[in-house]
Parts: C-alpha cells; sequence; structure tokens
C-alpha cells in the first residue's frame, strides 16, 4: 500500500489466500469486534486490488476467490471521491504463474533400516484450512487396525477456533492412554533440512486441506517422490492430478480420507507409480527454474512509459501507448488541481488531491494519452502500460 499510495513505481502484487477466506476459516469472523477488524483489513485489500498495477496468482484458485468474494466488477473511487469504474478481476491486469520450488529432492534418499515402521507424514499449521482435525479423526481410526504405521505430523500447534485450546495437545492429551498414542508424533514447527528428511523418510504424504492457494507441501511432496493424499479444492486442483501423481478426496470427509490412506499403506507399487509421476510432474512444472522463465516472461508484461513532468495551468504532455495494453496515468500533486485525460475513449475531467499518488485508468486505442492541467500544477509521472495478455 505504501507504494501504491506514495510512488510512481509500476506495482506488481503476489496474491495468494486473500483474508476473506482465512479469516473465515480461522474463526475471525464469530464476533461482531473480530469482525469489524477483518472487514477493515479487507478494505486495505480491495484497495490493493482497485490500484494495484499487474496482480501474480499462485493458481486458478485464487482468482476465483478474488471473483467470488471480491467481486467481478468492482466500483471504487479516486482519491479526489470521483467514481472509477475498474474490474477487482480485470483478466487483462491477472494471470496465473506457479510456483516453483529448490529442489532438495535430486539425490535418491537414504534407504530406510529393514524392519522400520511405515511413516505417514503430514506438513503444516494446525488449523481447520489444513485440515487437522479430518487427519487426525483417520488417524484415530487407522492407529489401531496398522500397528506397522507411525503418523508424524510436523508444524505449529494452534486452536481451531479463538479462545480453544491448541488442538494437537488436545487430542494428544485425550488419547494419551491409547496403545498405539506413541506412534503418532508432533515435532512441532521443524527446520528446513529437518523437513526434507521428513518427506525423504515419508511412505505417504497427507494433507487434507479445505483451501490452499497453491499447495507447496503437494509440491514439496512430488519433489521427494512421494505418494500423496490432498483434497479436491481450490489451488490443489492445479498441482495434483487425481489418480496420476496423487489421490484426491473431498474436503472435510474423514471416511474417504480414510479409505485412500488404507489403499494406498497396502499397495507399495501404486505408491512408488504416484511418486514417480509426482517427480517427474516437479521437475517439469514447478521446479524453480520453471518458475523464474515463467514469472520473467510475467513481469516482462508491466513498463513505465514517460519521465516525471510537471505541468502549470494549460500546459499538456502527450505520451505514445501500445494500443491494447492497459494502461494507467500516474499524477500527483503539492495543491488541489484539476487534469483533463484524453485517450481512445475521448477527454475526462478528473480532481487530484495532494498527498496521494493517483493512477488513473485509460484507454489505449489510440495510440496515445494527453495529459492537461486544467487548474493548478501537477507533475505527469508517466503511465503504467501492461501487455495485452491475461488469464490462461
Amino acid at each position: 500500500l505504501g507504494a501504491l499510495r506514495r510512488t510512481a513505481l509500476p506495482v506488481v502484487v503476489q496474491v495468494a489466500t486473500p483474508l476473506a477466506i482465512a479469516a473465515e476459516m480461522a474463526g475471525h469472523l464469530g464476533d461482531d469486534e473480530s469482525a469489524a477488524a477483518m472487514r477493515r483489513l479487507m478494505a486495505l485489500e480491495d484497495e490493493v486490488l482497485r490500484d494495484g498495477d499487474l496482480f501474480h496468482a499462485n493458481s486458478s484458485a485464487v482468482a476465483d476467490t478474488i471473483a467470488t468474494h471480491y467481486g467481478t466488477t468492482h466500483y471504487g473511487t479516486t482519491h479526489s471521491g470521483a467514481t472509477q469504474h475498474g474490474a477487482a478481476l480485470d483478466p487483462a491486469r491477472w494471470q496465473v504463474v506457479h510456483l516453483g520450488l529448490v529442489d532438495w529432492g535430486a539425490q535418491a534418499p537414504s534407504p530406510r533400516p529393514t524392519g522400520a515402521a511405515m511413516r505417514v507424514v503430514f506438513v503444516g499449521r494446525f488449523e481447520v484450512r489444513k485440515g487437522i482435525d479430518t487427519l487426525l479423526a483417520a488417524v484415530a481410526r487407522l492407529a489401531p487396525e496398522l500397528p506397522g504405521v507411525e503418523f508424524v505430523l510436523a508444524g505449529e500447534d494452534r486452536p481451531l477456533a479463538p479462545g480453544e485450546p491448541l488442538y494437537g495437545a488436545a487430542w494428544a492429551a485425550a488419547h494419551t492412554a491409547e496403545p498405539w498414542a506413541a506412534r503418532v508424533q508432533f515435532p512441532g514447527a521443524v527446520s528446513d533440512e529437518a523437513l526434507h528428511a521428513l518427506y525423504a523418510s515419508a511412505d505417504l504424504v497427507v494433507l487434507p486441506s479445505r483451501y490452499e492457494s497453491f499447495g507447496l507441501v503437494m509440491a514439496e511432496a512430488m519433489m521427494h517422490g512421494r505418494a500423496l493424499i490432498s483434497c479436491d479444492t481450490s489451488g490443489i486442483r492445479d498441482v495434483v492430478r487425481d489418480g496420476v501423481d496423487g489421490v484426491l478426496v473431498a474436503p472435510g470427509d474423514v471416511d474417504a480420507l480414510t479409505d485412500a490412506m488404507r489403499t494406498l499403506l497396502a499397495d507399495p507399487a501404486r505408491r512408488a507409480a504416484l511418486g514417480a509421476a509426482g517427480r517427474a510432474r516437479f521437475v517439469e512444472a514447478f521446479h524453480v527454474d520453471r518458475f523464474a522463465e515463467r514469472f520473467d516472461r510475467f513481469v516482462a508484461r508491466i513498463s513505465r512509459v514517460g519521465a516525471p513532468t510537471w505541468l502549470r495551468t494549460s500546459e499538456a504532455v502527450t505520451l505514445a501507448v501500445e494500443p491494447g495494453a492497459v494502461a494507467r496515468v500516474v499524477v500527483g500533486a503539492q495543491v488541489p488541481a484539476t487534469i483533463t485525460i484524453t485517450d481512445g475513449r475521448g477527454a475526462r475531467t478528473e480532481v487530484v488531491v495532494p498527498g496521494a499518488v493517483h493512477r488513473l485508468a485509460a484507454d489505449t486505442s489510440a495510440g496515445s494519452i494527453t495529459v492537461a492541467a486544467v487548474h493548478g500544477d501537477v507533475v505527469v509521472h508517466g503511465v503504467v502500460t501492461v501487455a495485452a495478455e491475461g488469464l490462461p
């Protein structure tokens, strides 16, 4: 927001899980005071959605979430209070660019000790969004029937809702007398080295999330060639191909998750096939080098035309732009001023108030944009353009 409000720099916004999802799943909308605080933060998100120049969505699910929860059409205002029509999800300013990771799985993992228990691994915060409640319900069913399996759940322990106890600690206390309790381990947050050693030791990785903007844990499991189970939802669908390099079940479905875990734990050949397919997909799609290539092409879409130019009353500047590009004139003033913007749709008047940088949409079909100072001095920082390429 500081860059958008105070500088003329082109601003690229990386969008992951928005508050509309995170706050609801964390239980922060359950009382008036918390809900009001979240609405204030969401208003800041809304400002970023209005004023950002180019948006990087981790997955198609992120773009869908913004369109659903923030509205496909956004009617905002300029800093002067004048109505400015714009899209909260303008396809020309949004693009899905899948993330990539440094490859920790290039070396074959050390063999597990002979006779070692099979290992199921979960990595993530202990919260509703990550489906920790679904997983531990499945673990309570499977641990008694599968004495040769251990369950390692790594991540920060949290309450499922404000005011509740830490979920992992409460679950462990409730099951401490069970004969299988020692086979369910909660190592907490771990270092990168320990994390990747944990993946390498896993026979099965499980993350039954209700929502993921992308699904880094699934990509990490693929990196290490591990079979994985997750949920058929949100950004996970961009990462995991059900039945090809993982198994997807319905979010929150304990029966389906239990059955899927039981089936894969009994089928080493199927686990190996899923892991090999996942490893190949990681190298092809989610390696950091592939991401760097995609991101370079993405960032190359944005540029700024023109150098900062001060205009006194009755002065004007004309800037050449690429027809078809998305353009925003970036202007500022030290005292209240009035300008006209003449573009492919004609001329319109805007009020520029001091204390903030204004980003005003302009049409590029004529190949040029003219800004004229009608009253008061203004600085035209230039025109930020985004090449005409949108959501795939």
